[in-house]
């Protein structure tokens, strides 16, 4: 029989980083395992723990949804959310990301659930002028760079801080670009399935990277954890983005970007990938917010989750071997 103590809640447990969360779970021998879902999810990445778990299909920005499945919940994993720079999207990712995050705070409240471990992002941090390393301290600055997906994010981190203020316990992953094993027709794991067919070009910034494991491994560890409000990063290592590229090119055997993307030729190809967009009803794989943070260069410290935490990260280059040898298969 379940109780408060085991039973944990997971909220988007057939993407990309919650169904690791998932697995994480598992392997470490929790019961009581509650994934939710959005009714017409794929169930790609959640095949091999279809059976394992209690599935209850529904949308986050419930209360009524979030009060059944948050019964008797000691611990709460709130993995859901939209990634996109699409501006199409602009609307979902506030009412998801933002007001979806406030949903789940105030059901956690009502549930009186020990403990909310929220997966933020590094996006969340914003883009300050004239810092070349961020780490959990830097606060959000109002900014032409900021998309509105990193808003978004910024703002369901008020949520949980408000539900902090108001008496919940609650910690914050906020992770870098996640890489892995994943669907290789979505999400940043994509670039993979990019690189393979050819890139020629490659942008000029650089970024923070991160194996999904680590991600969903980091919030399971985090349940238990006394930290209470606090923002933990998520990030094995920044690089260039033609470093990224060549890396994975390399692993896959074929020829890695030689030259820098002009600014002429990627909103050329903004305009394509648009309107192939339009036409096969994918989503877009570039756009003018993901070209600017292409551009961008921003490294992370991870110095906070690998010294309290006593946590090594993946390598990087373990990351993209194993990714690519699973993209092969």
């Amino acid at each position: 029989m379940e109780t408060r103590l085991n039973k944990v809640v997971v909220s988007g447990a057939s993407g990309l980083v919650g169904s690791y969360v998932v697995r994480a779970l598992i392997r470490q021998g929790h019961e009581g395992i509650v994934a939710l879902r959005r009714k017409g999810s794929s169930r790609r990445l959640s095949a091999t723990f279809e059976s394992k778990v209690q599935w209850k299909e529904g949308d986050i920005e419930d209360p009524v949804f979030l009060d059944e499945v948050l019964q008797g919940a000691g611990y709460f994993i709130h993995a859901a959310g939209v990634v996109s720079f699409d501006p199409a999207h602009k609307e979902e990712l506030m009412r998801i990301n933002a007001g979806g995050t406030a949903a789940v705070v105030n059901a956690c409240l009502r549930a009186g659930v020990r403990k909310l471990v929220h997966v933020s992002s590094v996006a969340a941090l914003g883009r300050p002028p004239g810092v070349e390393v961020l780490d959990e301290q830097v606060e959000w600055t109002e900014s032409p760079n900021n998309t509105p997906y990193a808003l978004s994010k910024h703002l369901a981190e008020l949520e949980i801080l408000r539900g902090v203020a108001e008496g919940l316990q609650a910690s914050m992953i906020l992770p870098g670009t996640v890489l892995g094993v994943g669907d290789w027709t979505q999400g940043s794991v994509r670039l993979l399935d990019v690189v393979a067919k050819g890139v020629p070009f490659y942008p000029s910034g650089m970024n923070g990277f991160v194996d999904v494991r680590d991600v969903a491994d980091l919030c399971v560890l985090m349940m238990q954890h006394p930290d209470n409000g606090g923002r933990w990063i998520a990030c094995s290592e920044s690089v260039s983005y033609r470093q990224l590229l060549t890396d994975i090119a390399d692993e896959m055997g074929v020829r890695p970007p030689r030259r820098l993307a002009p600014r002429w030729l990627a909103y050329a190809y903004i305009a394509w990938d648009t309107l192939c967009s339009k036409i096969s009803g994918k989503p877009r794989f570039l756009t003018k917010d993901s070209y600017r943070v292409g551009q961008s260069k921003f490294r992370y410290s991870n110095d906070k989750v690998r010294t309290q935490l006593d946590y090594t990260f993946i390598p990087l280059r373990q990351t993209i071997s194993e990714a690519v040898a699973a993209y092969r298969m």
